[in-house]
């Protein structure tokens, strides 16, 4: 009885331990592949061109823990790849691309502030990925959705050289996001049936709120804030 209790305890004690994150100093180029779990012990980078940042490939999460990754040259500095991975809890400065949601999509990217990118702090290229709670900081463009079904929740853009959100592709939900001192357009949002609701913005200039055509119109724009928006169907 007490070997059997002895193997039993064993045994449970092994699978706590497959279910915790590994603590990680990741290196510039490294890749977790699926079914990983890596929590990050110190920052990454500066990161250049080549091997370039951090790859994920789904099923995987990266938990940043806090700590930053960095680029020099690199055109991404996390990537995700493959279905279904994660993203959490950190920040990526001076990349021209900070996250990357890619391959087959339903990723999840939370808590992560990104900084000073080039071309766009959040580039979603796949489909149904979650993105909340994160936050853009001095970019070209903050969140920019050229992907289907995504949906964007509670994230806040500042500062964008050009628009806070720019929002591509088909039936996209945009819900409680916020855009400031964006330098053209708080929200700049194309036909496609998106879902554009309870958003705020006040820019430097543009405006606030703008369709890229009068097809805009068939989006779905309800319960907004903001003090200037093109069309007028916006609201």
């Amino acid at each position: 009885m007490e070997t059997k209790t002895q193997f039993s305890l064993a045994a449970a004690l092994l699978a706590v331990v497959a279910l915790t994150p590994d603590a990680s100093a990741l290196e510039c180029g490294d890749t977790i592949y699926p079914g990983e779990k890596v929590k990050l012990d110190g920052h990454v980078g500066p990161c250049p061109a080549v091997p370039g940042g951090i790859t994920v490939i789904g099923p995987a999460t990266l938990d940043l823990n806090g700590f930053t990754v960095w680029c020099e040259g690199s055109h991404i500095g996390v990537r995700l790849q493959g279905e279904r991975g994660v993203v959490k809890n950190g920040t990526v400065e001076d990349c021209p691309v900070g996250v990357m949601p890619d391959g087959e999509g339903r990723h999840r990217v939370k808590h992560v502030t990104v900084e000073k990118s080039g071309v766009a702090a959040f580039l979603v290229y796949s489909d149904r990925n979650l993105l909340e709670r994160n936050q853009s900081l001095q970019s070209w463009v903050g969140f920019r959705i050229e992907g289907d079904r995504n949906r964007l929740r509670r994230n806040r853009a500042s500062q964008a050289a050009t628009a806070g959100f720019l929002i591509r592709g088909y039936r996209n939900l945009v819900a409680r996001n916020l855009s400031v001192d964006s330098h053209r357009h708080g929200f700049e949002v194309e036909p496609g049936q998106h879902k554009i609701l309870r958003n705020g913005a006040s820019v430097l200039g543009g405006f606030d709120f703008f369709g890229s055509s009068i097809f805009s119109c068939a989006n779905t724009w309800r319960h907004n804030s903001f003090d200037t928006a093109h069309p007028a169907c916006i609201e």
